[in-house]
C-alpha cells in the first residue's frame, strides 16, 4: 500500500470473554456478567448495570444470540482484507463494551486496574499481527490517576500501545484539569502517548449530561454523549490550564462531528478573560499564554465523518487537527462513516481538494499515533 491513510475510529466487538480469559485470577469472581431484564441484555459490573442510560435498549443487537452486526473484524486477518479493501492503512481501534464502566467507573483501584489490565493484555496480543497497522487504544482506570498511570507504563512497554481510550465525562466530577489527575498528563506527555476522548452511548457514565433528563430519546442522548460532552472535555483541558501545563500532550476526539469547532473556538477566544474583569480574583480563571483556540491548534485533533457537512469550516479553523473516522464496524458507520466508498472517497467532497483530503487522512492523524 502506497499511502499511510488512518481511519482515526475503529473498533472491536470485545466480548466478556476478555475478562474472563486475561483478568487477573484474583479477580476472576468480580468479572462483568451479563443479565437480562426482560428483553434487554445488560452487563453487571461493580454491582452497577450498564447501559446506564435509563430505558436504554441494552446490548442484544450487538452481543445477544443473534447478534444484528459484523464481528468479523474481531480477527485481525480479516480486519487487514477489509482496511486494504476500503482505503485504509492504518486503523486506530476502540473497544465496545470496553468503554461501559472500565474507564472511569470502578470503586476498587485494584479491581479497575486489574480490569484495565486485562483489556491491553487482549488488544495487545490482537495487534501483534501488524502493530504499525493496528494501533490499539489502552483502558486505564481514570478515577485512579495513580493506577492510570501505571497502567500506562505497562500498556506501553508490553502491549505496544501509544493511544489512550477515556469517555469524556471525567469520573467523580472531578474535572479533568483538577491537580490530581496530573500524573496521567505527566506520564502521557512523557511517554508520547496520545489521549483519545471517545463516547458511547451505551458507555456513558452515569453522571454524563443529558442522560437522565432526556431518556429513551436517542437524538439528545448521542448529541449530549457523544458532543457536548467532548466539548466540555477539550474546553476543561484547555480552560483548567492542562494544556498549558504540559505542552506536548496530544489530545483528540472522536465521533463527535466537527460541525460546532469554528464557533466553538471563537467563542472561547472571545469569553476567556472576561470573569477575571467581572470578578478579579474570584472569576476562576487560570493563568494561560496563548488564546484557547491556539492551544486547540497545537495540541488537539478531531475526527470528522467522511459525510459530516462542514469538514471544509472545521478545516480552516484548525487545519492541523482534523482527522477521518468511519466507525466500523458499529452500525453509525452507515450512516455517518461512508464506509463503502473507504477513506478515499474524502477526496470526492466539493469542498475540499487532495491536498486537504492528504492532511486530513495522512499528516494530521500520523503527528498524533506516531
Amino acid at each position: 500500500m502506497t499511502t499511510q491513510n488512518v481511519d482515526f475510529d475503529t473498533h472491536v466487538y470485545d466480548s466478556l470473554d476478555v475478562w474472563k480469559d486475561y483478568l487477573d485470577p484474583k479477580y476472576r469472581d468480580q468479572a462483568p456478567v451479563w443479565v437480562k431484564d426482560g428483553n434487554r441484555l445488560l452487563m453487571r459490573l461493580d454491582d452497577k448495570l450498564y447501559p446506564t442510560v435509563p430505558g436504554h435498549p441494552g446490548f442484544a443487537r450487538l452481543y445477544g444470540d443473534e447478534p444484528e452486526v459484523d464481528h468479523t473484524g474481531n480477527n485481525p486477518a480479516v480486519r487487514l482484507k477489509y482496511m486494504d479493501a476500503h482505503g485504509a492503512d492504518i486503523h486506530m481501534i476502540y473497544p465496545t463494551l470496553g468503554l461501559a464502566g472500565f474507564p472511569g467507573a470502578v470503586r476498587d483501584p485494584g479491581l479497575a486496574a486489574a480490569l484495565a489490565r486485562a483489556y491491553n493484555r487482549y488488544m495487545g496480543e490482537y495487534t501483534l499481527t501488524d502493530r504499525r497497522r493496528l494501533r490499539g487504544t489502552m483502558l486505564l482506570p481514570a478515577n485512579h490517576p495513580e493506577q492510570a498511570a501505571e497502567e500506562m507504563r505497562w500498556a506501553y512497554k508490553n502491549a505496544g500501545m501509544r493511544i489512550a481510550a477515556l469517555a469524556p465525562t471525567p469520573p467523580n466530577e472531578i474535572p479533568w484539569s483538577d491537580a490530581s489527575r496530573d500524573v496521567m498528563w505527566r506520564t502521557a506527555e512523557e511517554l508520547g502517548i496520545g489521549v483519545a476522548f471517545h463516547e458511547t452511548t451505551s458507555g456513558a457514565l452515569s453522571n454524563a449530561i443529558g442522560i437522565h433528563r432526556y431518556q429513551k430519546r436517542w437524538p439528545l442522548v448521542y448529541l449530549c454523549t457523544h458532543v457536548i460532552e467532548v466539548q466540555l472535555a477539550f474546553t476543561d483541558m484547555i480552560l483548567g490550564g492542562t494544556l498549558e501545563r504540559f505542552p506536548n500532550l496530544k489530545v483528540a476526539a472522536s465521533e463527535a462531528h466537527v460541525h460546532w469547532l469554528p464557533s466553538w473556538m471563537s467563542l472561547l477566544d472571545q469569553q476567556f478573560g472576561a470573569g477575571t474583569q467581572i470578578w478579579k480574583d474570584e472569576g476562576g480563571e487560570f493563568a494561560l499564554s496563548l488564546k484557547p483556540s491556539e492551544y486547540f491548534r497545537r495540541q488537539c485533533f478531531l475526527a470528522a465523518f467522511l459525510k459530516d457537512t462542514m469538514i471544509a469550516e472545521a478545516v480552516a479553523a484548525a487545519p492541523e487537527s482534523i482527522v477521518v473516522c468511519t466507525d466500523y464496524p458499529h452500525p453509525i458507520a452507515s450512516v455517518h462513516g461512508g464506509v463503502a466508498g473507504g477513506l478515499g472517497d474524502l477526496a470526492k467532497n466539493p469542498t475540499l481538494n487532495d491536498t486537504i483530503a492528504k492532511h486530513m487522512l495522512v499528516d494530521n492523524p500520523l503527528r498524533f499515533v506516531q
